[in-house]
Formats: structure tokens, sequence, C-alpha cells
């Protein structure tokens, strides 16, 4: 005849299962964790890549804007000087003004270049960050997915060990039942009727 397999969870100390759980509840709590604090930075990462992104794009079109602004001066101070080369001898003082005007409005078009400038290297550092964000993205991601695998192994682990619980609770009504019978026996037959009946219960 086949001798039964010791069940390995049936001789466990309650304190192992009780530790078991403990750590199960506290991994969920430290995933649960993990997961609000994953939330909250991304958000916070979204929120300063849409500043970026607005503050980037305001600067473009304030940019344009002065651009658009500077061309026009331009082609007013060209058409003044046309006119004040007609008449230089008599308006020598407004063709010096002009002059001036011309280089200010020189001196704006070289900071508008720096400007822009500025909003392209902005533009390339949005773009970086965009693509740190989406690696620390996947890399988050798949940290979450290899704590859930070790959240499911050790919930496996807690099923089992409460499994092996419940058995071994099963085989102490059992006992309790064969002892309470051999009782109701031994009144019956006297104390060598309680000690029969204990070793056939036993023997059974």
């Amino acid at each position: 005849m086949l001798q039964p397999v010791p069940d390995p969870y049936l001789h466990m100390d309650q304190s192992d299962i009780e530790q078991a759980v403990a750590d199960y509840r506290r991994a969920v709590t430290e995933m649960q964790t993990l997961k609000l604090r994953s939330n909250m930075e991304h958000r916070i990462r979204e929120t300063r890549l849409q500043q970026l992104e607005d503050r980037a794009d305001a600067a473009l079109d304030e940019a344009h804007a002065m651009l658009e602004l500077a061309d026009m001066q331009y082609a007013d101070f060209l058409a003044a000087k046309k006119r004040c080369d007609d008449v230089r001898q008599k308006y020598t003082a407004e063709r010096r003004e002009l002059m001036t005007t011309h280089l200010e409005v020189g001196h704006i078009r070289d900071i508008l270049l720096e400007q822009r400038e500025a909003v392209a290297r902005e533009a390339k550092e949005l773009r970086e960050a965009r693509r740190v964000a989406a690696d620390s993205a996947e890399q988050l991601e798949a940290c979450l997915v290899r704590e859930k695998e070790r959240l499911d192994r050790l919930r496996v682990k807690v099923e089992a060990k409460e499994k092996a619980i419940l058995r071994k609770e099963e085989k102490i009504a059992e006992e309790k039942g064969k002892i309470e019978e051999a009782k109701k026996e031994a009144a019956k037959g006297g104390v060598w009727g309680y000690v029969i009946a204990i070793s056939e219960r036993r023997s059974i």
C-alpha cells in the first residue's frame, strides 16, 4: 500500500503564517504607495512639461510679432530715408534721427534673433525632457509589473498556508469527535472501556 505523503504545511507554526500574511499585506500597501507616488510624479512632470510648452509657444508668438513689427519699422525707415535723400539739404536733422532709428531697429533685430535661438534651445530641451519622461514611465511600468508578479507569488504561498491550516483544524475537530465518542463509551464501560475505546479509535 502507498504511504500517505505528509503535508508540509501541517506542522507550520501560527507565527509563520501570521508573518506571511503580514508580509503580503505590507507588500500590497507598498505597491499602492508606489503607484500613488508614481501617479503624483507623473502629473507633476506633465504639468511642468505643459508649462514649458506654454512658455515656448508664448515666446514664439511674441518673437514673431516683434519680428513683424521690426520689419514694418524697417520698411517705414527705408521709405523715409528715400524721401530724406530727395531733400537732403533741407532735412539733414531728420535724416540723422532716422539713422539713429535704423541702428535701434538693427539692435532690436539682433535681440529678436537671440530670443529666437533661445526659444529653439528651449524647444530642444523640452523634447529631451519628454524623452526622459517617456523612459521613466517605461521603467516604472516594468517595476510595477515585477512587483505584481512578486505579490502574486506571495499570495499563492499565503493561500497554500491557509489551506494547510484549514486541513489541520479539520483534523483536530475530527480527533475531538473521536475523543467525545470514546468518553461516551467509557461512561458505559468504565475506565477500561474508555481505554479500549480510545485504543480502537486510534487504531482506526
